[in-house]
């Protein structure tokens, strides 16, 4: 629009230039008429916004990386001098607290279709809103300010990290894909506790025919417990001095752990550590793993770092895990060397300042940095 009106000045000197050394008649008309021309065009321009109409249409979810568009239809009536749609779009990940802009301009055609094309490259849930939003004439004169458009959301699903992941030690007792505990009395059925004779009060259906007849005595059947796990997979992440691209990748590397835990066979606790909370959820199927993808990316990563282990440290329950899988940004908290020395406890951190993968051990927690361009190129492989 600026060099549009750069244009209609110098058009108008010109005109009031020609007038005065030729005082032709034409051009004084033409003069005039270029000095009328503005409050014509806002007149129309006025009427135009005043009928306009605008729908929102953005697709309800997406994995990262794919492509999206935020289209604004304006409505069909003739537009009188209304020319070109000038939109800024506002797009918030709550997720990892980004906000980004992005401005387009769109000719007002018979398609009256504005797609402003958005491709994200981090997972998470987005909002995004048309708070700036205005038309100007077909020569750029005149603009008038619209009333913002209506925030609209959009679901990103994180992209699966190529890893491959070998245990070198099974969590005890795993059936199907459920940690049981061989100690622990429970109500799964398809699991012996113990054995012990029959009481009147017991379920008929617990109990042990085939033994119950080769010792002539009733002999029933307790079941083992799958509640529990003692496997955990913590993500602590913060938002903290981090990139978006980290974040993100942290989340997927987080999110593809514990799928391939479940190929293997290990029910475990999937931990999401919030600002002041830890957000838990028991995972022993592939869609507990899709119900967690969902769950996490609604979520909101915190802005200091280390909250997850410090909220870990402080529950009661927290002795009947001996196996974390500690999954984090940039540098390791301090607090993971403090853990008790009976949990066996492998971190794994996402760098995007290094180009190599490192590894060490203290104790019983072995330490692996990942370089954020190793996610993408190759599968990463992991012995815990």
């Amino acid at each position: 629009m600026k060099k549009s009106r750069r244009a209609y000045v110098v058009f108008l000197m010109t005109c009031l230039l020609l007038t005065w050394f030729f005082s032709s008649r034409l051009v004084f008309l033409i003069l005039l008429l270029g000095l009328s021309l503005p409050a014509v065009l806002a007149i129309l321009l006025f009427l135009d916004v005043k009928r306009m109409r605008f729908e929102v249409c953005l697709d309800g979810s997406i994995l990262r990386g794919e492509k999206t568009f935020y289209r604004i239809i304006v409505n069909r009536f003739p537009l009188l001098a209304a020319g070109q749609l000038h939109v800024q779009l506002t797009v918030e990940n709550h997720l990892i607290g980004q906000i980004q802009e992005q401005s387009a301009v769109f000719a007002l055609d018979k398609k009256r279709e504005a797609a402003v094309e958005w491709i994200p490259d981090c997972c998470g849930e987005y909002s995004m809103s048309c708070q700036a939003l205005w038309v100007s004439d077909l020569f750029g004169l005149c603009a008038f300010r619209l009333p913002p458009l209506s925030s609209q959301s959009l679901t990103v699903y994180p992209q699966s990290v190529p890893v491959q992941l070998k245990i070198t030690k099974m969590p005890h007792g795993i059936l199907e894909g459920e940690t049981v505990y061989e100690n622990r009395k429970g109500s799964d059925p398809s699991e012996v506790f113990d054995l012990r004779d029959y009481q009147p009060q017991d379920d008929i259906r617990q109990i042990h025919w085939k033994l119950s007849s080769k010792l002539d005595t009733m002999v029933v059947k307790e079941a083992s417990d799958t509640s529990h796990y003692d496997t955990i997979l913590m993500l602590d992440a913060s938002l903290e001095n981090q990139e978006p691209t980290v974040l993100s990748a942290v989340v997927e590397l987080a999110l593809s752990f514990s799928q391939k835990l479940i190929e293997q066979g290990v029910g475990h606790q999937a931990v999401f550590a919030a600002e002041n909370q830890l957000a838990s959820k028991p995972v022993r199927s592939v869609q507990d793993g899709a119900q967690l993808a969902a769950f996490w990316i609604h979520l909101r990563l915190p802005s200091s770092p280390g909250n997850g282990l410090r909220l870990f440290a402080g529950l009661g329950d927290w002795k009947q895990y001996n196996k974390m899988i500690y999954v984090t940004a940039g540098d390791f908290p301090r607090m993971l060397n403090s853990l008790d020395p009976q949990l066996d406890v492998t971190a794994i951190t996402v760098r995007a300042d290094q180009q190599t993968i490192h590894m060490s051990e203290k104790g019983r927690c072995q330490q692996i940095e990942l370089p954020l361009s190793a996610l993408d190129n190759a599968a990463v492989q992991l012995m815990i």
